[in-house]
């Protein structure tokens, strides 16, 4: 009674406050009702249009008079997350958080109040991060509204207000994440008092026993627990609805009956339900009863009848995140059954939503997680197409997968202008009006059919238009199929890709030359565990080869190094017999990015002792690769060891690396110290065929974008040459080297490929880059790179790499530590 008393009067405060504030107030108010009706398209567009803004929710001078009114906004922020549009209800929350949560007063903080907007704060980003699979994200935010609502005593018991679905809805994504994060015992526990869940100490009722066991299904399906799952949904709820819940429901009725329109108490399997039951037969193998419910689903959606909120709510295609699902799932019962034709389209079907929904999402990591959660689509898709022979469309399938990464990290980002690029102000007026057109599109009421495929077009003739006025500032902001015959043709006769994709479940090679493409299932390979072993084995010679002396003896041959082996056998030995000559370019997936390939030995030699290696983020990037030749000013710019104002950041090594270059090259300009700034690299960069940089690097996996080179700052700039930089910037060198620490690793998920400094400068306009995949030993690393540019004045690039490492491994030290971290990506 006492939380029912203070919600009345949260209530009447906002009534009060509309009627004193006046115009403002009442579209607040509007969009509030809006959202409580269900109606998230007309509740955002009615804030985007009349109040415009987050900071404008309620004026800072009227923050204090009542400070339990602004907390509404959440609703806002759901509106967005309900209609798919991730980027901008996590944008809505941290807004909400900066501007509203972070300044109630301490005399607030510990009332009811507060910590129901708190509470719905971190219930929506659980959600949102689930959606994204950001696990680790959503298990904090669950974990902190689990702080605000759920005490412990004895077993868990809850507290906390609100509906009896929202309370069981957070408890289950709560359990989820917790079960993606390895913490199966406190999923179960949370899972196991769902029934438990009570609204003010009422009496549970039909409509909420049903709402409890969906959730707690959803759940249990979700960490694989069929059977509880099972229990859950088919359990009888009393005499208010005493028919168990089975399939015999989905056998009798069509959707719309199933469905209905009425209250839960009379909906006998409602759509999310019949959506779990379907999906339990599916998982314990009863394909038949799971074929008769996605049907059901699939084919009847349009037939939903209804009005308002209740039909809103029931149109699939607002649900991309709930209706791909069902495509996917009806492509494995069509796997089962045989009918691969069915599988591919049902398949292919999936994939258009999924990539509508991310156009969605712009964030960078953010982005990076939900194409890597909705990757089993991709995986059997590619799996299946190589099963029929089908292996030019299987390679397509795995260039989408991988090439968007690119896209979908930069989809934040407006200024594209990097490289030298025609017409950059027309391009980047292009950009946003696609941007804005999207936004409208998602706006569009739902059932004004006309008008939805309306905006749909809009979007894709801006986004052909772009196309045409400059395809590489196209691939960056939108995904067509990869031509994958232009890619074939740009292969010289005598060179093979290897392109890797798929996880640890199923691993697929495709082999292509000019003139064929070959697809390989490699089978599951725990690529993460043996490519981390192989690292942490190279990364630390046993102290008898440590050195640069060729009298040591050789390291012995441990576990670690047998991993080589492993993973040669893994990943070269299957593709041999296609790879006819010495040229390889190779396109790694996930952990192989971490690879140094070179390394991979047959237990007698290594790969580098047969064969030419170069790297590339995804084959998609070969048109753009830059091959022109420049008038350039000068021929080596060298920046080493930079002045970080922190002498354990010093490189003394990098340094003498630089000088000595400088000395072998003509034309050079070298950089060191306070004067190897950040400004210096911005302005010089485009005049010089090689750029050297020998300095650190640093690395934020959560926004990749903002990781850089560490230079010297001055009043200009503060030192950190940012990926983000990179695109905006025109480094027309004919090659980077990048000198540095860990400079070719970035963030690397599921679906995405490298995102590193590579492919910054390439974008930039420079036609290759060496970079190395750990620090390496100074001494090496100068002997290596010295030799390097020597061999350039007689060779290609990807020769004078080789040859400068062989010399080292023959020379110097054969352990992989000295010779292998080097790798070259672009042009050759």
């Amino acid at each position: 009674m006492k939380y029912k008393n203070r919600l009345n009067r949260l209530i009447l405060s906002l009534a009060v406050i509309s009627l004193l504030q006046g115009c403002a107030m009442s579209k607040i108010t509007t969009v509030h009702y809006e959202v409580q009706s269900g109606r998230n398209e007309k509740a955002v567009k009615l804030f985007e249009q009349e109040i415009g803004s987050y900071e404008n929710w309620v004026p800072e001078d009227k923050f204090m008079e009542n400070p339990a009114h602004v907390w509404g906004l959440i609703d806002v922020c759901n509106s967005y997350y309900e209609l798919g549009n991730m980027s901008k209800a996590e944008e809505c929350a941290e807004a909400y958080a900066e501007l509203f949560l972070e300044k109630i007063p301490e005399t607030e903080k510990g009332s009811w109040n507060r910590n129901y907007f708190e509470f719905r704060y971190h219930r929506m980003l659980l959600s949102l991060y689930l959606e994204l699979g950001n696990y680790e994200k959503a298990r904090y935010h669950a974990e902190k509204g689990i702080e605000l609502y759920i005490t412990e005593i004895g077993r868990l018991t809850l507290t906390m207000t609100g509906s009896i679905n929202s309370q069981a809805s957070f408890m289950a994504n709560a359990a989820i994440a917790f079960a993606k994060t390895g913490n199966q015992k406190r999923a179960k526990e949370l899972l196991a008092d769902i029934p438990a869940i009570n609204r003010w100490k009422s009496i549970d009722t039909a409509a909420t026993k049903k709402q409890k066991n969906a959730h707690q299904a959803r759940g249990y399906i979700a960490i694989g627990d069929y059977e509880n799952a099972r229990t859950a949904l088919e359990s009888d709820l009393g005499i208010a609805s005493y028919i168990p819940r089975s399939i015999i429901f989905i056998q009798s009725l069509g959707l719309s009956e199933v469905l209905g329109t009425g209250e839960e108490l009379t909906d006998p399997l409602n759509l999310d339900e019949l959506f779990l039951t379907s999906k339990m037969y599916l998982h314990t193998g009863e394909y038949e009863k799971a074929k008769i419910g996605y049907d059901a689903l699939l084919n009847n959606s349009h037939k939903v009848s209804g009005m308002g909120p209740s039909r809103e709510s029931l149109d699939l295609s607002k649900r991309p995140s709930f209706y791909y699902v069902l495509f996917h799932d009806r492509g494995k019962i069509a796997l089962h059954d045989g009918d691969q034709e069915l599988a591919v389209s049902s398949f292919r079907q999936a994939l258009d939503i999924i990539e509508k929904q991310r156009a969605t999402i712009h964030t960078e990591s953010s982005k990076i997680g939900f194409v890597g959660n909705k990757q089993d689509v991709y995986r059997d898709m590619t799996a299946l197409l190589i099963e029929m022979g089908r292996f030019e469309e299987a390679f397509a399938i795995a260039e989408r997968a991988k090439a968007r990464a690119l896209v979908d990290m930069l989809a934040s980002k407006s200024d594209l202008n990097g490289g030298e690029r025609a017409d950059t102000k027309e391009l980047t007026g292009l950009l946003r009006e696609v941007d804005d057109l999207e936004l409208k599109a998602q706006l569009v009421v739902t059932g004004n059919k006309a008008e939805q495929q309306s905006a749909q077009r809009s979007v894709e003739l801006k986004q052909k238009q772009i196309l045409q006025t400059d395809p590489e500032f196209s691939s960056l902001v939108a995904v067509s199929p990869p031509d994958v015959k232009a890619i074939q043709a740009l292969l010289a006769e005598n060179e093979t890709m290897i392109e890797y994709y798929g996880d640890e479940t199923e691993l697929f090679a495709f082999v292509v030359s000019s003139s064929q493409i070959r697809g390989v299932k490699l089978g599951p390979v725990d690529i993460k565990e043996k490519v981390s072993r192989f690292r942490t084995w190279i990364q630390a010679p046993p102290a008898e080869v440590r050195g640069l002396k060729l009298s040591k003896p050789k390291a012995p041959v441990s576990h670690e190094k047998k991993t080589g082996e492993e993973l040669y056998n893994a990943l070269i030995a299957p593709l041999s017999k296609y790879i006819k000559n010495a040229n390889l370019t190779i396109v790694p997936h996930g952990a192989l990015h971490y690879l140094p390939f070179n390394a991979l030995s047959d237990g007698s030699t290594y790969l580098i002792d047969h064969y030419r290696i170069r790297v590339l983020p995804s084959a998609s990037v070969m048109p753009f690769l830059k091959n022109k030749k420049q008038n350039y000013q000068g021929k080596l710019l060298a920046l080493g060891n930079p002045d970080l104002d922190n002498p354990a950041l010093d490189l003394p090594g990098a340094e003498e690396e630089s000088r000595a270059i400088t000395r072998m090259v003509p034309k050079a300009s070298l950089y060191t110290g306070k004067q190897a700034t950040e400004t210096l690299a911005k302005a010089e960069g485009s005049r010089y065929k090689y750029v050297h940089f020998a300095l650190h690097g640093t690395f934020d996996a959560e926004k990749p974008l903002t990781s850089g080179l560490l230079l010297a700052s001055d009043a200009q700039n503060d030192g950190i040459l940012t990926v983000a930089e990179l695109y905006t910037m025109n480094i027309p060198a004919d090659l980077v080297t990048l000198s540095a620490c860990e400079t070719a690793l970035g963030k690397i998920a599921n679906g995405d490929d490298v995102v590193g400094f590579t492919r910054g400068f390439l974008y930039a306009g420079t036609q290759s880059i060496v970079s190395t995949l750990w620090k390496v030993d100074d001494q090496a690393t100068s002997i290596l790179i010295q030799k390097f540019y020597r061999e350039l004045e007689k060779t290609d690039k990807r020769r004078a790499l080789r040859n400068a490492q062989r010399y080292v491994k023959d020379k110097i030290n054969d352990h992989p530590y000295y010779w292998a971290a080097f790798q070259l990506t672009g042009n050759i």
